[in-house]
């Protein structure tokens, strides 16, 4: 009888050591499943972060690509506008010394008038 047991206890033993090896390797695929799905999911947002990251690199060069050719044309018009600017200033200032002339050459010719000595000229340009 005891070596019934015995008999009984070894099988016993056996199919415990076979479920718990069996339920052993289900626990080791479930972990390397497990793992993969982590890794595979790590890597995919791994890879839509870089992606997005490159989408906003490439919309920044984009944006300073625009901001410097918008400097470049502020700072062509600024040049047309002084440019323009020297135009009016340098012609300002031709009238300024023509008006300064035409105002010498008529105060000498209202003095002369008024002294008498271009009197006798202009009278004898009107008869």
């Amino acid at each position: 009888m005891v070596k019934i047991f015995a008999a009984f206890h070894d099988r016993m033993e056996n199919k415990v050591k076979s479920k718990q090896d069996h339920i052993s390797n289900e626990c080791e695929k479930i972990i390397q499943d497990m793992s993969r799905l982590t890794n595979e999911l790590v890597s995919r947002q791994k890879k839509e972060i870089e992606d997005k990251v490159n989408e906003y690199r490439r919309k920044f060069e984009e944006l300073e690509d625009e901001k410097l050719s918008i400097v470049k044309k502020l700072r062509s018009e600024k040049e047309k506008y002084l440019q323009m600017h020297d135009l009016i200033v340098v012609e300002l200032l031709k009238n300024e010394v023509a008006q300064e002339k035409t105002n010498q050459i008529f105060e000498k010719k209202l003095a002369s008038f008024i002294n008498g000595t271009d009197f006798f000229s202009y009278k004898e340009r009107i008869l």
